[in-house]
């Protein structure tokens, strides 16, 4: 496999949404636990270690509209967190 496959796999990987990527997942370890987190937050080494799949919440970027957030949280709070309350507020 050549770099640029694996940069295109990676690019691949990464714009799934994490319910199309745990489920995979799940459907592969039927008893595992998928744990999503920010990822400064949580050492993903640990939770990989313990069997699980860890996923990193890095946000929506600015394809989320932050109106919903806005109205809940302070103007300084991260836009990476309010961006994934806004996801959440959604149901996904």
């Amino acid at each position: 496999m050549t770099a640029d496959q694996v940069l295109e796999q990676c690019q691949e990987l990464v714009a799934q949404p994490l319910g199309v990527a745990s489920e995979r997942w799940k459907t592969q370890h039927p008893d595992g636990r998928a744990v999503a987190s920010y990822p400064v937050w949580a050492p993903v080494e640990i939770i990989h270690a313990a069997g699980m799949l860890p996923l990193a919440l890095l946000g929506g970027g600015t394809s989320v509209e932050l109106t919903h957030a806005d109205a809940r949280f302070q103007s300084f709070v991260c836009s990476v967190a309010k961006s994934t309350w806004s996801w959440a507020s959604r149901g996904w």
